[in-house]
């Protein structure tokens, strides 16, 4: 009995293992990470908009050269490679305030997560550092959950951008 629980805690160590080097590595930083140099990617909105569903805080949305496109024609789905931030600040008295989380959708290669219309969900904390990352299923679903909702924009709302979206409004709330 006790050689059977060996074998399959070794079983499941093994898998384990094997799942998480087959992950590609990221790097677990904003400012040292894939999407560092979002500041310079094109801003979808000139103030910052109010975003219940992001923390009830105020948001400023970037979008990458390669979603730019899809993004400003409501041409979806997105390509994959693109990718849109929402940088975060905190609600003071119905004003922006410090900057908060900053929020990350990255649409992967068809089949990374057909539930998510392959998007990769990112979040970050104000000092730079990964919250969490993931697709449907994993920590990150409530993000999947919640844009799910903008499926005809390809999970995309962009609420008081200069996106070329369909109207739709988030459940609320939505994230946490």
């Amino acid at each position: 009995m006790l050689t059977w629980r060996l074998a399959l805690a070794s079983l499941v160590t093994a898998l384990a293992v094997a799942t998480a080097s087959s992950q590609p590595a990221r790097d677990p930083t904003l400012k040292t990470g894939p999407f560092k140099d979002y500041h310079r990617w094109a801003r979808m909105n000139a103030t910052p908009v109010f975003s219940a569903t992001h923390g009830n805080s105020f948001v400023v949305t970037y979008v990458n050269p390669a979603g730019l496109p899809a993004a400003r024609a409501g041409t979806f789905p997105f390509p994959a490679g693109s990718v849109i931030v929402k940088e975060a600040f905190e609600n003071q008295g119905c004003r922006p305030g410090r900057q908060g989380a900053v929020f990350v959708m990255e649409k992967r290669e068809a089949g990374y997560d057909p539930e998510g219309n392959d998007w990769h969900w990112v979040r970050y904390n104000p000092d730079g550092t990964l919250w969490g990352e993931g697709k449907s299923g994993g920590p990150m679903d409530f993000c999947r959950a919640c844009h799910s909702v903008a499926r005809v924009n390809d999970f995309v709302f962009g609420n008081g951008t200069s996106m070329k979206v369909a109207p739709t409004m988030p459940p609320t709330p939505c994230a946490k």
